[in-house]
């Protein structure tokens, strides 16, 4: 080792930065890829309103890619979160609403970003999730979605699907917290 490990425990405590940084810029660059695909697409299907939609979620991922290159990642993980959240989102509402299996994806990005963040954006994060979650339902129930859903929404599908997020968000920021405790012990104790 080139430095002590006391050190080296202190400087990474969540991860190395440039390991994380190389997978934000992945992270970004894929979900600037599917922005692109998903414009294309709405293009050649005449949704013009939808491609410049999706077209606006293009600036932030941008924007973090710079603020990345800068040296800077709490903002940009978060951005990309939300951005990840709102094209899980929109995949469902074209596609089969609440019942979508993309919204597998909700709880991976809590689960992901509470993690490198150590949980301080979970609660907001959460929050929301369970708002689209509520456009999904409510979208769908009162005609606004355009969701090839068969099932239909029901007002359950939004509660089972906001506890789970709940249950989730809540183990997260359990388990991030011991982490980050147990580490500090272990620094301590070097």
């Amino acid at each position: 080792y080139k430095e002590p490990l006391s050190t080296s425990l202190r400087r990474r405590t969540h991860g190395g930065e440039e390991q994380t940084a190389e997978i934000l810029r992945w992270v970004a660059f894929s979900s600037l890829f599917i922005l692109l695909v998903l414009i294309i697409s709405d293009l050649f299907k005449g949704r013009y309103i939808e491609a410049l939609v999706i077209l606006i979620g293009v600036v932030p991922i941008i924007i973090s890619l710079v603020l990345i290159r800068k040296g800077m990642l709490s903002l940009p993980i978060s951005v990309l979160a939300v951005n990840i959240t709102l094209l899980l989102t929109y995949i469902a509402t074209g596609g089969y609403g609440i019942h979508s299996v993309a919204l597998m994806g909700l709880p991976v990005v809590l689960i992901i970003t509470g993690l490198i963040l150590k949980g301080k954006v979970i609660p907001y994060l959460t929050g929301f999730t369970i708002l689209c979650l509520a456009w999904l339902v409510f979208g769908d129930v009162m005609g606004f979605n355009d969701s090839s859903n068969i099932l239909g929404s029901d007002l359950e599908d939004f509660f089972f699907a906001s506890a789970i997020i709940l249950v989730t968000s809540n183990a997260v920021y359990l388990l991030v917290r011991n982490i980050h405790h147990s580490l500090s012990l272990a620094r301590n104790e070097i």
